[in-house]
Parts: C-alpha cells; sequence; structure tokens
C-alpha cells in the first residue's frame, strides 16, 4: 500500500512512535482494484520506529 500510495503522488513519512489502529478508508469502487468492495472500509493501520 504504501507503493501505490507513493506511485499516486502520497507520502510516506518515518515516525518517531508506535501507532496502532483502525482507520476509516473511502474507495473508490469504479476501479477495478476495488470492484465489489462498499465505498468505505474500515482498514488496519500500524507505524513503527524504523
Amino acid at each position: 500500500m504504501q507503493l501505490l500510495n507513493m506511485e499516486l503522488g502520497g507520502t510516506v513519512e518515518r515516525k518517531d512512535i508506535r501507532e496502532d489502529g483502525q482507520f476509516e478508508s473511502q474507495v473508490e469502487t469504479e476501479c477495478l482494484l476495488f470492484k465489489g468492495l462498499e465505498t468505505r472500509q474500515m482498514v488496519l493501520l500500524n507505524t513503527d520506529q524504523w
């Protein structure tokens, strides 16, 4: 997902603290990658120190 984010013009940053949780994401279901999914998705996130 980080690579996909970067390829589409987003950013990926290192963080100093660990973070875990859930995040609501919206996807464009017209895209073949997300076809058949609900528009809103709960996703897990995890960041850690590098």
